[in-house]
């Protein structure tokens, strides 16, 4: 005759019941844990690149509204006036005139290629704005795409401003 299992206590059943609770609880909880770490360090990574990618976004914007023109100017008149070493004969009042005339057709060139240029960048603005998924890329997959989509943006609005489609408002 086979034997009969004796049947454990209430206080014994009660107890490996709390057990196989407490190690499934600490199991998920390890688990748990090890998720938190892995995303917070992927957000950090994330959040790091995109602060890069912004900084790097600031600075040349920066470096495109500088005034890049007024210091070529003010290049271009130190130029002029280094160019021409003083002689021993007096310069005329009409070739003096002419030089001043010269440098300041020069100036003002270099002044309206300044305002073509700031009128594009605000052109493109208009043309151009990166979806939310880009401002905040959450993986380096993301940033390709959203380069080449920039790309081809930026090729079709060169096309296009080159045409004339786009507006070239006065500021």
């Amino acid at each position: 005759m086979a034997r009969r299992r004796k049947r454990p206590s209430l206080e014994a059943w009660l107890f490996s019941v709390v057990g196989t609770f407490a190690t499934v609880y600490l199991g998920h909880q390890a688990i748990v844990g090890h998720i938190h770490r892995v995303t917070d360090r992927q957000i950090a990574q994330s959040q790091e690149t995109l602060r890069r990618i912004q900084q790097q976004q600031m600075e040349r914007q920066q470096q495109a509204r500088q005034p890049v023109y007024q210091h070529q100017a003010q290049q271009l008149v130190s130029q002029q006036a280094h160019a021409h070493p003083p002689r021993q004969q007096a310069v005329s009042d009409q070739e003096i005139q002419l030089e001043r005339e010269r440098v300041a057709q020069q100036i003002e060139s270099v002044r309206q290629r300044a305002e073509l240029d700031q009128r594009k960048d605000e052109a493109w603005e208009r043309f151009f704005t990166p979806t939310r998924a880009c401002t905040q890329p959450e993986s380096p997959t993301r940033i390709e795409v959203c380069s080449a989509r920039e790309a081809r943006f930026r090729k079709e609005f060169a096309q296009r401003w080159a045409a004339g489609e786009l507006s070239h408002p006065e500021a």
